[in-house]
């Protein structure tokens, strides 16, 4: 066997060693595993005989920029991912922040927020984000198919069946289709079981599974009558998470009609008070992950061939090992462990922004997201052309930007054998550090790619059906010579994709993601290729396509029947045609198909072009939102580019026009309250322009209620049920001093100044020396309530507090939410008659110079929130029992950035019922001042769907609460 002279190991030990953070931001240990350089020999075999198929672009990532500073067609943003490589797809809007994002609006929606997630949730939410999504102009749904476009990426979509009707669904799915917009997979909701009765997490929006199943049947629907061919999927529930999966899945197998097209969950495991702890955890946790599905899922489904999407993986979320070296070995391992399994179709595992694209700060050592709210405050939008990021990737990033090269390249997945090579620690005893699965690339290209869970370099002979293989081999790979490694926007590559020649055997670095590839035989023909612009002009189409890795060149087919083509043209290596000489008014139909040497692929969508203007979109609804905003909302229309709103305060006499683009909603802004405005809606294309859409009125408010939140069933017997909820907060006032006053604020000695950096541009509250240590909103709400402040430190002093104060009495009578920068921590006060308690506290990480403070008062409840990461601090507690809200500061350091109030501002409630999940919701009772309703003397044998409005003197919430379904 030849030797190789590794030059590796001297690079290994040479390797910078970075600052390293737990799961709570503080420095970590390093790992207690040693680095080794001794050499442990295997064997690693391909069996090409175990060939099974794996779809076009398999791997793709979750994607969470609508609530981020990120444009999502951010030019920056695109580059990255097309120099990370093949992604299969790109999951929109995303996971958790799906729950509360409006598609139409591309606004995250603040109704819905308000009460997906109580005052105790582990996300603030709605209120923060809507401010920078205000401040980003929003993240429309074309912004997301022009990332699409750019970067060659099919669509994953996450319906938000919580909030949105089969309806908003159907006019989603429509949209996609006019758009020839590519969906993998439409996900009927994420991570539904958290949203169960038993769950105890966030709103009960379904008592259980069934009756999800039953509930979302209706978003099947539509989007099937919308979407040709749409595969639609459901929710089951996650593997890590027991006890709540197996009452939920239970549902979901014994359902009668399964008449989903797949199922999708989402698995987050491996985690310990160590990073070696950690590690072993996580070892175990992949070692589980094939049986776990073959005995958790597989078995127990009516359809045993269904197809399993895994939405989003990892070690665990906020771990210790999360976004570390680690954390791309494990997914990268899971992915070739589930490849390989009959029913696995498409896999995500990490997150396009805070994972490939991280834009925290912008080039010159700007905060984008301070950016973002400076600009809010403003009343201004940013300008993303403006925007140059200081972008890295993840360490995890890293290790699957090495397996996705390989695995979305390729049409086949092979087993590999691993035999010999050193063990890795789990949670009990230990398991084979190496691990490897092949790819049979589409180009010709073989794949080989390896895991290594340990510290110890190996030699590793690799052989193809038991013979060594003899090709002149690529090294692509990651490694690190600490499992807890991570990139940091000081140090962005500290793991980073390295590439080299090598012979067979080969050396697998410590801690590594590895893909070897070499030549092999004659290319796959193409795969079918996408047809996703046919644009149509004057006696003209203009025709764009995805290009196919494979391929050498493209055919053009149409004709004026479908399926019927009768002319072809090649297009050679083009990837946009122009055809001309066409007939107005007629409507013709493209395909394209794409060839090299060893065939043609089977034609591509077939796309039917009418050469003339759009038809008349539908205006489905106008609703007043926020002060002076209304939202409208269209049904989309083949063949439109682009859509125009008109507006004006007569019917009919339109004196405001805003150009929407190709979207199919829109937020308008800048109306006077209590004006009442009339819309209408226009399509258009080269060719011309619609008529006007039906006419809708809105009037525009400045206060409106949120819907109420957590309805549920008090008592359900027989012919009655009885029901409760509890009101949301709104935010009721705002001040961010840009006025240069004071606002609802009385304090002696404090200023109005602005920042110290005078290019922020932006106005902020400060105390001065001999002042008051308070500053008391005089309006504070009566109740319940939420203040919320954004203060930063700018005087570089490392003692005394700052925070906020909620039943503030005097100063001898008070509770308040600090900052202590003596002792680093966070801090929950009582005092009373002058004495203080700490009722909790929590040790900051570092020394933080700007927070976010939120501090809720809910009956005896009271919740400390910082930045959005939730609350960390909480007490109960009844006195003093009510007061006003301040600001706190001990000193002149703290600088009082902006100020928000939030409370329940609901006079009464309207009770809605309907014998439908979705539609046809009658009034049943109306003037209702308590938050509980008893509906009686129903029929028997009926099912009944119950929701709930508020209603204050301005009107009624433009949305409803969560349903409730009697039996």
């Amino acid at each position: 066997m030849p030797v190789i002279v590794s030059l590796l190991a001297i690079a290994y030990l040479l390797w910078p060693e970075g600052s390293l953070t737990t799961k709570d931001g503080g420095d970590a240990e390093m790992s207690t595993i040693p680095f080794q350089t001794d050499a442990a020999h295997a064997v690693i075999d391909i069996d090409t005989r175990s060939e099974k198929p794996i779809p076009y672009g398999m791997r793709g990532v979750n994607n969470e920029t609508s609530n981020k500073e990120a444009f999502i067609n951010h030019k920056q943003l695109i580059d990255e991912v097309n120099h990370y490589g093949r992604l299969g797809f790109i999951r929109w809007p995303g996971g958790t922040n799906s729950d509360v994002f409006n598609w139409r609006t591309g606004m995250p929606d603040i109704d819905y927020g308000a009460f997906s997630f109580g005052p105790d949730g582990t996300i603030h939410g709605p209120h923060t984000t809507f401010r920078l999504g205000q401040a980003k102009g929003g993240e429309h749904i074309t912004d997301y198919v022009e990332l699409l476009r750019k970067t060659n990426t099919k669509a994953m979509i996450t319906v938000n069946t919580t909030r949105q009707t089969a309806e908003q669904a159907g006019d989603l799915a429509k949209y996609l289709y006019d758009n020839r917009v590519p969906v993998i997979y439409f996900e009927l909701g994420n991570e539904i079981m958290f949203f169960t009765s038993s769950s105890g997490k966030n709103t009960a929006y379904y008592k259980t599974a069934s009756d999800y199943l039953d509930r979302v049947r209706g978003h099947f629907d539509a989007i099937k009558r919308n979407y040709p061919g749409a595969q639609v999927i459901i929710s089951v529930a996650n593997s890590n998470k027991p006890e709540m999966a197996k009452a939920f899945d239970k549902d979901v197998y014994q359902y009668p009609d399964p008449y989903w097209d797949g199922i999708t969950f989402h698995r987050f495991e491996g985690d310990g008070r160590t990073v070696a702890e950690a590690v072993k955890s996580a070892n175990s946790a992949l070692e589980k992950l094939v049986p776990l599905i073959d005995t958790n899922y597989v078995p127990h489904l009516q359809k045993q061939d269904t197809p399993i999407y895994l939405g989003e993986q990892g070690v665990a979320l906020g771990g210790i090992l999360e976004s570390t070296q680690y954390h791309g070995i494990y997914v990268a391992e899971s992915i070739l462990r589930l490849s390989t399994h009959p029913n696995i179709t498409y896999l995500a595992g990490y997150r396009l922004h805070n994972g490939i694209f991280n834009t925290n700060a912008a080039r010159g050592g700007a905060n984008a997201s301070l950016l973002m709210e400076d600009a809010y405050q403003r009343g201004e939008t940013v300008d993303p052309s403006t925007l140059a990021y200081d972008s890295y990737y993840h360490a995890s990033s890293a290790g699957l930007r090495v397996v996705d090269g390989a695995v979305n390249y390729s049409s086949a997945v092979w087993r590999a054998q691993v035999t010999g090579g050193a063990e890795s620690p789990k949670a009990e005893g230990s398991m084979p550090a190496l691990y490897a699965a092949a790819y049979k690339g589409e180009n010709g290209t073989r794949y080989l790619v390896i895991t290594n869970k340990s510290a110890q370099e190996q030699q590793v002979s690799v052989q193809m059906n038991g013979k060594p293989v003899l090709a002149a081999m690529k090294q692509t790979y990651t490694t690190s010579n600490d499992p807890a490694a991570r990139n940091t926007a000081i140090q962005k590559e500290q793991v980073a994709v390295r590439s080299e020649a090598t012979g067979n055997p080969v050396t697998v670095a410590p801690y590594s993601v590895t893909r070897l590839e070499w030549d092999g035989e004659a290319p796959d023909a193409p795969r079918e290729a996408w047809l996703y612009a046919a644009e149509p002009g004057h006696g003209s189409v203009h025709l764009q396509w995805y290009a196919i890795p494979n391929a050498s060149g493209y055919k053009i087919k149409y004709g004026t029947e479908s399926k019927a083509y009768t002319y072809t043209i090649n297009a050679g290596q083009a990837l946009e045609y122009d055809i001309s000489g066409l007939t107005e008014g007629r409507t013709y139909y493209f395909s394209v198909a794409a060839y090299n040497e060893s065939g043609e692929s089977p034609a591509s969508n077939e796309v039917p072009v009418m050469l003339s203007a759009p038809d008349i979109p539908l205006l489905r609804h106008a609703y007043a939102e926020r002060s002076g905003k209304v939202v409208l909302e269209w049904q989309s229309v083949a063949g439109a580019a682009g859509y125009r709103i008109l507006y004006g305060k007569a019917p009919g006499v339109y004196t405001g026009t805003i150009e929407a683009g190709n979207n199919a909603g829109w937020l308008v802004s800048g109306l006077d309250n209590d004006t009442r405005y009339y819309f209408s809606v226009r399509a258009y294309n080269a060719l011309g322009e619609s008529r006007n859409s039906t006419e809708l009125e809105a009037v525009p408010r400045s206060l409106l209620p949120l819907a109420p939140r957590d309805l549920s069933i008090k008592k359900e017997d027989g012919p009655s049920i009885s029901m409760q909820w509890k009101p949301a907060r709104t935010e009721v006032e705002e001040h961010h001093f840009e006025d240069g006053t004071a606002g609802p604020f009385h304090a002696e000695g404090w200023n109005v100044e602005p920042h110290p950096d005078r290019s922020r541009r932006v106005n902020g509250y400060r105390a001065q020396e001999g002042g008051s240590e308070f500053a008391v909103w005089s309006s504070t709400p009566q109740g319940n309530y939420e203040g919320e402040a954004v203060l930063e430190w700018t005087d570089g002093v490392q003692t005394g507090q700052a925070g906020i104060a909620v039943r503030f009495l005097d100063q001898d009578n008070h509770i308040r939410f600090v900052y202590d920068r003596t002792d680093k921590q966070y801090k929950l006060i009582k005092v009373a008659l002058g004495k203080e308690q700490v009722l909790a506290a929590k040790q900051a990480n570092g020394d933080p110079l700007r927070l976010y403070l939120f501090l809720t008062i809910d009956g005896n409840h009271i919740y400390a929130k910082l930045n959005n990461e939730g609350t960390i601090l909480r007490a109960t507690d009844s006195s003093p029992a009510a007061g006003k809200f301040a600001l706190y500061s001990s000193g002149t350091g703290a600088w009082f950035d902006s100020v928000r109030m939030y409370s329940p501002n609901t006079r009464t409630y309207t009770v809605y019922r309907s014998i439908q999940p979705d539609t046809g919701y009658e009034a049943i009772a109306m003037g209702i001042k308590d938050t509980a309703f008893t509906d009686s003397g129903l029929p028997e044998g009926t099912r009944y769907y119950y929701k709930v409005k508020a209603v204050n003197e301005l009107g009624e919430s433009h949305s409803f609460s969560n349903a409730i379904r009697k039996n």
